[in-house]
């Protein structure tokens, strides 16, 4: 017993020898990041703005990468640490979030990391959490007046070359992952492990061969957080895609691209490339096979929304030509078509709708064309109508307000905000429930249509939720964007940006719209036959409607 006791201790230590030994260097790299991007927001010597925290890490790297141990890696960020200075000078605060405060994307486990970190190390981290920063920041400000999340202070470091060294490719890397962690609102809804995320994205920013790489990298990063407000564009990116497109559009449809309007008749003619026609083959390869390549390139909160978004990029090119296989009346046709660069495309202005009669009792606003300015002559006309569809499937220019006050009979909640509690990163906090509406004896009379798609994004989603406050609320269609609230930007290492989502927005009662969108009372989705014959089925079913309640 006592041998077989022996045996199995020193095979524990052992083991224990063999696994602080086996610090990868990618391991190494995302605890560096986690470390750098902890200390920037949570030391009060380095959110204070004493250090030039990129150049600390560009410094700290080399030596990182040499450690072979837990204990040696421990040591360097104590000696780290140490180094940024006595903490007892700092106030102490709690190390609970404050009550009511929104803590599901703080995560703080790996700071218990027992396969990177000592107790003692962890505890350091710990002592930093209660002595942490919670004045003015260096590199995160919230915007004035608005609110929202500034995230672009601090950020110093000049860098001209497209293709920088690994060790600044993989500092833009640590930024965004960090910013992400600690103040995008959604980091809980992403849909993936945003440590595992890190872990992936390192070689990629470290081992990128050239300009394009890299840049398709910063792309892919910025588009992982599964945000309809997510970019990120270059010279490069859009050499990548192309910048000659044919002159047609399209859409993915149960999962065919259709071809669904004419950007220039006489160009489409010259290919004889008709609306109806599905696309099958590019350059003798399924469509499959380009979406399923390049799908991680393109970004949206659901499937709808990538779907839409291929829309940009997926027929572009920087060749004129590309072979294609159409499929019209089930017969299959090969054909070469023609790409141009969109400037060449003559397309007659089409006349703005704003607003009009379907029939005497119906009308119609396109809340794309509507101009705050126009908008109390549009209630005027509309007054004495018994339904009102207003088409949210355009960018709307911020109506809903008056529009919601006509609507309504008095004030009603319908919206609330959650922004970055400052004073602890990674907590957030809900700010203010937002109102619409106003007493009002005179309201509409008559039913409501809000007609929806993934076109209706950010504001038109904003402005749904305002008009659902109203009695006799219909909502028509299918999934929207599910990117609610502001857009900000993010600076990578040189003239680089990538967008995203900067506050959350949700229902009173705390129900999200983020990813899943504003909920259809009465879903429709547009079919290959429909869009084939150039039917608006979402419309043509709220006049079904329509009819099926004045019955």
């Amino acid at each position: 017993m006592r041998k077989g006791f022996l045996f199995l201790t020193l095979a524990s230590l052992s083991f224990g020898i063999a696994a602080q030994e086996s610090l990868s260097e990618t391991g190494k790299l995302a605890s560096l990041c986690k470390v750098w991007g902890f200390l920037k927001f949570y030391h009060p010597a380095v959110t204070g703005g004493k250090y030039d925290w990129d150049q600390e890490l560009l410094k700290r790297e080399p030596l990182l990468l040499s450690l072979k141990t837990k204990d040696e890696l421990s040591a360097f960020y104590l000696n780290w640490i140490g180094s940024l200075g006595s903490l007892a000078p700092y106030p102490v605060s709690a190390v609970d979030p404050a009550p009511g405060s929104i803590t599901r994307n703080l995560d703080q486990l790996w700071m218990s990391d027992s396969t990177l970190f000592t107790d003692s190390l962890s505890a350091a981290f710990k002592n930093i959490v209660i002595h942490r920063h919670t004045g003015k920041s260096n590199y995160v400000r919230e915007f004035p007046v608005i609110g929202g999340v500034d995230l672009v202070h601090g950020e110093n470091l000049a860098v001209v070359s497209p293709y920088p060294t690994p060790e600044i490719r993989l500092l833009g890397l640590f930024r965004y992952w960090n910013t992400v962690c600690y103040y995008y609102p959604y980091k809980y809804a992403i849909g993936i492990d945003w440590n595992q995320e890190l872990i992936q994205m390192i070689p990629k920013f470290r081992d990128a061969a050239d300009t394009l790489q890299y840049h398709l990298a910063m792309l892919e990063l910025s588009l992982s957080i599964n945000d309809s407000h997510a970019s990120f564009t270059s010279n490069y990116i859009d050499r990548y895609w192309g910048i000659k497109t044919p002159p047609f559009k399209f859409k993915l449809v149960e999962g065919k691209l259709i071809v669904t309007s004419l950007s220039d008749d006489a160009l489409a003619r010259r290919d004889d490339i008709r609306v109806g026609d599905i696309i099958q083959f590019l350059d003798g390869k399924p469509v499959e096979d380009f979406i399923i390549k390049k799908s991680k390139y393109i970004s949206g909160s659901n499937a709808a929304v990538k779907n839409r978004n291929f829309r940009l990029v997926l027929l572009n090119g920087q060749t004129d030509s590309l072979r294609v296989t159409v499929v019209r009346n089930n017969i299959s046709i090969e054909k070469t078509i023609h790409r141009y660069l969109s400037s060449a495309f003559k397309t007659a202005v089409a006349e703005k709708t704003f607003w009009k009669l379907l029939d005497p009792t119906t009308g119609y606003v396109n809340m794309g064309d509507l101009s705050r300015r126009q908008t109390p002559k549009m209630i005027r006309a509309m007054a004495k109508t018994e339904w009102l569809i207003l088409d949210l499937r355009h960018y709307p220019n911020n109506t809903y307000p008056k529009i919601a006050e006509y609507l309504n009979t008095e004030k009603k909640a319908f919206a609330l905000f959650m922004d970055p509690d400052y004073t602890y990163p990674g907590v957030f906090k809900k700010r203010e429930v937002v109102y619409c509406g106003k007493t009002n004896k005179s309201p509409y009379q008559g039913k409501v249509i809000l007609l929806v798609d993934e076109f209706t994004q950010s504001q038109g989603e904003f402005s749904c939720m305002a008009f659902q406050t109203a009695p006799h609320v219909t909502v028509i269609g299918s999934q929207t964007a599910g990117a609610d609230g502001d857009m900000v930007f993010f600076a990578f290492p040189g003239p680089y940006k990538a967008y995203m989502t900067g506050m959350g927005v949700y229902y009173p009662d705390w129900k999200e719209t983020q990813h899943v969108g504003i909920k259809a009372d009465i879903a429709v989705q547009p079919s290959l036959d429909g869009l084939s014959k150039g039917k608006d089925e979402i419309l043509e079913r709220a006049l079904q409607y329509i009819k099926e309640q004045n019955k």
